[in-house]
């Protein structure tokens, strides 16, 4: 960033850190020092004159005008200000996964009230109908408490910013994670098949441990969320 010069925009006169204005209440400073703000009666002028008796031009003239490369500096300021980046949950991605919770839960009760009957040894084992059976009422169970709370929270799923990334998109609840507390982001993907297979992308905190985001409920995809996580962190990561 390119320093402040000042000097009067009339003749190119350069104040030397003295006091050479009076203000009306009688007092004497240097107007720059304060920004135009006389520091006995807190009167601000807008305009500043340029000094003649010390080799000045002795015209008025904008007091900002004494200010080179302001705007430039206001420019440079302006770009480097980063608005954070709200990802909002997709109220119709939560309600498609609310539905499969409740198929979840009610196939599970099915299974145990009517207790069908299939010519299959693995199936037929006891411990595995069990695990079968219970593991649906508990995931639709889960799922159905889970995705209503969030159709009905209104703050953003996801935020990123120069600090770091706020979380909210698991039932667990990670909160703020600054930039300085991760080491890598990447992603990893679960599933059998490739038409199963899902997306999630990792945070690695420096401690080991690993959160993974899925956009299931966020109203962006896999890639884009991706490649926007790795600019910021790469923009805004601690120095090694």
């Amino acid at each position: 960033m390119d320093s402040i010069r000042i000097r009067c925009p009339k003749c190119n006169w350069e104040p030397d850190g003295k006091a050479y204005w009076q203000c009306s209440c009688g007092h004497v400073w240097d107007t720059f020092s304060t920004g135009g703000r006389c520091p006995a009666c807190q009167k601000v002028w807008e305009d500043t004159k340029c000094p003649g008796h010390v080799g000045g031009c002795d015209k008025w003239s904008p007091h900002l005008d004494w200010y080179e490369n302001l705007d430039d500096i206001v420019d440079e300021i302006r770009q480097e200000t980063v608005m954070p980046v709200n990802i909002p949950l997709s109220k119709a991605k939560l309600t498609k996964l609310l539905v499969f919770s409740v198929v979840f839960l009610a196939a599970g009760v099915w299974m145990v009230v009517a207790n069908p009957q299939v010519d299959n040894p693995v199936f037929d084992n006891v411990v595995v109908r069990i695990v079968v059976e219970y593991g649906a009422m508990i995931m639709g169970l889960f799922g159905i408490y889970f995705f209503a709370r969030k159709l009905m929270d209104k703050g953003p799923g996801l935020i990123i910013d120069a600090q770091g990334i706020y979380n909210n998109t698991s039932a667990f609840r990670d909160g703020f994670i600054p930039w300085c507390e991760i080491s890598e982001i990447d992603e990893r993907s679960v599933g059998a098949s490739l038409a199963s297979r899902q997306h999630f992308v990792t945070i690695v905190k420096t401690g080991g441990s690993r959160i993974h985001i899925s956009t299931n409920g966020l109203e962006t995809n896999h890639e884009d969320l991706l490649k926007l996580m790795k600019s910021y962190y790469e923009k805004y990561k601690q120095p090694a």
